[in-house]
């Protein structure tokens, strides 16, 4: 089975940026200190063509063993709880997953 992997890219409602980078770290250290199937969960600021991060933009990368650590991960109970608590802080998003070429 292919690894597969995951790019979110977020874009916070004014004000929201620190609330949502607490949060979103947070859930990326515990999804791969509690997840078995997620090899890497990274938290990355957007930056434009200037180099320079972009306010309120965020992109998360993330890496799994294979589809069923993927399903296992949407399914934990956390999930719910980390919608909820990132819904209001969020003015778009944007999932890509796809399967590893090796």
């Amino acid at each position: 089975m292919p690894k597969i992997g995951i790019s979110v890219d977020f874009e916070t409602t004014p004000g929201n940026e620190a609330a949502f980078e607490r949060l979103i770290r947070e859930h990326a250290a515990a999804t791969v200190e509690t997840e078995p199937g997620c090899l890497r969960f990274e938290v990355l600021r957007v930056c434009g063509e200037d180099d320079k991060p972009v306010l309120g933009r965020f992109m998360v990368t993330e890496l799994y063993a294979d589809l069923a650590a993927v399903n296992a991960h949407r399914g934990t109970p956390r999930m719910a709880t980390v919608r909820d608590a990132l819904a209001p802080l969020i003015a778009k998003r944007r999932l890509v997953l796809g399967e590893v070429v090796d």
